[in-house]
């Protein structure tokens, strides 16, 4: 179901409008009428829930009981219907946990690119999806199955998304599940963790960078002798000079947060990380493998 440039909307742009911040913790009712029609457009009806064998019929049965087990829940919303298929739609109207709305999300598209033939309805259901989060100002974005928390539109563009991409070819596996991760600790408040894996991905970034081009490295070599190996193969032409001064300094600035905010022991007093420290080491952390990336792709 494609995303309509209404007149209404159009004129709102024209003047200015639309939201100015992301909201992370509620869900707008409209929103999630639109997510139900797009439900429905990916799924079918209630009427295709009751084949037995029909791919909406499965998919349901499955995220349904996911989130039970998961919830350690007989149900996950209960109305006078019995059915899963109910079931599941008054938990996406009704849930006020919107990470939880998130989880159901994130098991419908990826319980649905199982099943053959669905790869174009997924697409149209991301795509659309991601539109609507935009126009509601919510700030999430559904990324190769993740949902990934938006602190900046523009940092999202430019940063975020090319990282994503550039670790999702072969050989940076690791490094793109640790990147992921560090986003999905810091969508739920686990803040030591998240900084954890963004110095991991960058540690795994560069890591296997080497491994691309032979270059000698141990697989216990941290983010100081990595940076000195990628020196001393001259990843970093002379006239980015100034480029790899800048780079070092945003590496050890990651492994300095890390260390002081998370690896060492708390002591007496519990000392939290707070939330704009972890969003900085998150964006350094994206905008290194970008960085990384293109002096990657330009050496021979």
């Amino acid at each position: 179901m494609a995303v309509t440039d209404l007149f209404s909307k159009r004129q709102q742009r024209l003047r200015g409008g639309g939201p100015d911040v992301y909201v992370y913790d509620r869900l707008p009712m409209p929103l999630r009428i639109q997510l139900l029609y797009m439900l429905d457009e990916l799924l079918g009806n209630e009427q295709e829930f009751y084949k037995t064998y029909s791919t909406c019929n499965q998919i349901v049965h499955y995220v349904v009981k996911t989130l039970r087990l998961e919830y350690g829940k007989y149900h996950i919303a209960r109305d006078n219907e019995n059915d899963d298929y109910h079931e599941l739609i008054l938990f996406l109207k009704k849930e006020e946990d919107i990470e939880r709305v998130m989880d159901a999300i994130e098991l419908i598209i990826n319980q649905t690119r199982e099943y053959p033939g669905y790869d174009e309805q997924c697409r149209d259901f991301i795509n659309d999806l991601n539109i609507r989060f935009r126009e509601h100002g919510v700030g999430y974005e559904l990324i190769n199955g993740e949902i990934i928390r938006i602190d900046s539109r523009f940092h999202h563009a430019v940063v975020v998304k090319p990282a994503i991409q550039f670790l999702n070819q072969p050989g940076f596996e690791g490094a793109q599940q640790e990147f992921i991760l560090a986003y999905e600790h810091y969508r739920h408040g686990r803040h030591k963790e998240a900084l954890n894996e963004a110095l991991k991905t960058f540690e795994s970034t560069m890591r296997a960078i080497c491994s691309a081009r032979g270059w000698d490295c141990a697989s216990s070599s941290g983010s100081r002798k990595l940076i000195v190996i990628l020196q001393t193969q001259e990843l970093f032409p002379a006239y980015y000079e100034s480029h790899l001064s800048a780079l070092v300094n945003l590496m050890e600035g990651v492994a300095t947060l890390r260390n002081k905010e998370s690896a060492h022991g708390q002591g007496a007093e519990i000392r939290p990380v707070k939330d704009d420290v972890v969003a900085y080491a998150l964006h350094m952390t994206a905008s290194a493998v970008v960085m990384l990336a293109g002096l990657h792709a330009d050496k021979p």
